[in-house]
């Protein structure tokens, strides 16, 4: 079946036709034509009796939010966690070198990032399912 329309004045006629019909004439099919509204609301009512009822579709948006929330703190957790490391490098080049100073911009950045990534970790449970 494939959905069309067909306009008598103002007004819209929408309809399913038979593509067997269309193709190979209207003796080939034994449908041939459908209303589309009536086969909408068979679908819709089929989609929601299959999905569990109105309280399943009610709380599909909010899971669909969670699962988003999940993966933004997940991205983020991953992304301190390669601060935490290139921080890590910068105090270890910092001390082979021996500079005092950039050792120290390195230790408070590197403390910034645990701090940061600590953060995410948080985030990242606090969307996170309890069980």
């Amino acid at each position: 079946m494939a959905h069309t329309y067909t306009t008598k004045g103002s007004r819209r006629y929408r309809y399913y036709v038979c593509l067997r019909a269309q193709k190979h004439g209207w003796s080939a099919c034994p449908t041939k034509s459908v209303p589309a509204g009536p086969v909408e609301q068979h679908v819709v009512e089929q989609v929601r009796r299959a999905a569990g009822g109105p309280a399943v579709l009610d709380a599909t948006p909010r899971q669909v939010e969670q699962q988003q929330a999940r993966a933004v703190a997940e991205a983020d957790r991953r992304a301190a966690e390669r601060a935490v490391g290139r921080q890590r490098a910068a105090v270890t080049a910092a001390v082979a070198a021996g500079d005092a100073a950039a050792t120290a911009r390195a230790e408070q950045g590197l403390a910034d990032a645990q701090r940061k990534a600590e953060q995410a970790r948080q985030r990242l449970a606090d969307a996170s399912p309890r069980r």
